[in-house]
């Protein structure tokens, strides 16, 4: 597989930082910085944080991961029962990744083909993908930046779905959010329809309100899973329910249930959903059975 261009945020120095394999090259923002281009190419080290020690992270993330979320941390130290590519360590104890309990590098998703041509025009990118297209990302496997009908479908069963549900959700995505064409990830925010169904905000971003009504239904339960019979009735109580969103949900739920083994929601389920790394860890995550269906989309 040809190597990927990654965004990584590092916590500590509240910097982004693009990636890129191939060139071995990385482009860094400044802080607070919310856009990145060519011209901020990293070639010195800055803050005590080096280009070799990012790309060296980078490939070791390559090796750990085959389609990892956006959030995923990498891990402080290296624990007797988890298993880490030579070299891991080597490269950053003690200089990019020695605080707080998750690791200080975080994965914050791939430039697909449409931002590297914006890129390689000079064009600028931003930091940070919104996470209605972090949503839609984790659906596009070959990293083009659209998302064709059979890109939908293929994605679909990946997420655990059955031939036919998949795709009725793919028509359906492909009719509403492409409107007949392949759905452009980059211009989602332009062709959402304009009744919302809940979760995002009009920029595209996690809705603070709505989240908070969630957590306080988990709340009520004292716990942090719920049957999804009840939150399907708190959705239908409080949220609009057209039948893309009765999809989303329908196919939400048959990936908790494979994951969890019972038809309940976890938070932190509900919460990935919004934030653009649910689909992710449910094509990527081993069911009980031990199957992992991404590997008939995406063979290694």
């Amino acid at each position: 597989m040809t190597p990927r261009v990654l965004r990584i945020r590092h916590h500590p120095s509240a910097r982004s930082f693009v990636v890129d394999l191939q060139r071995a090259r990385v482009l860094a923002a400044a802080p607070g910085q919310a856009t990145i281009s060519l011209e901020d190419e990293l070639k010195e080290e800055q803050q005590g944080i080096r280009a070799s020690d990012l790309i060296a992270a980078a490939q070791s993330f390559e090796r750990l991961w085959k389609w990892p979320a956006p959030g995923a941390r990498f891990p402080q130290q290296n624990r007797a029962d988890e298993r880490f590519p030579d070299g891991w360590f080597a490269e950053l104890q003690g200089r990019l990744n020695q605080t707080g309990p998750h690791g200080d590098l975080e994965f914050r998703g791939y430039l697909d083909a449409v931002e590297l041509a914006e890129l390689a025009r000079g064009g600028a990118l931003r930091t940070e993908r919104s996470a209605l297209e972090r949503h839609l990302t984790a659906l596009d496997f070959r990293l083009r930046g659209k998302l064709g009908l059979v890109d939908l479908y293929r994605a679909f069963i990946a997420t655990r779905q059955k031939p036919v549900q998949a795709l009725k959700k793919a028509l359906g995505a492909y009719v509403m959010f492409g409107h007949g064409r392949p759905v452009d990830i980059a211009q989602i925010g332009a062709r959402r329809p304009a009744a919302r169904s809940g979760g995002f905000d009009r920029h595209g971003e996690v809705d603070r309100d709505v989240m908070q009504q969630y957590r306080h239904l988990f709340d009520t339960t004292g716990q942090d899973e719920i049957e999804q019979d009840r939150l399907e009735r708190f959705n239908a109580r409080n949220f609009q329910n057209g039948f893309m969103s009765k999809e989303q949900w329908k196919s939400f739920f048959v990936s908790c249930r494979d994951l969890n083994g019972r038809a309940t929601v976890t938070f932190a389920q509900l919460r990935a959903l919004f934030e653009g790394s649910f689909e992710h860890i449910a094509a990527s995550r081993a069911d009980a059975r031990a199957r992992r269906p991404l590997d008939r989309v995406l063979p290694d």
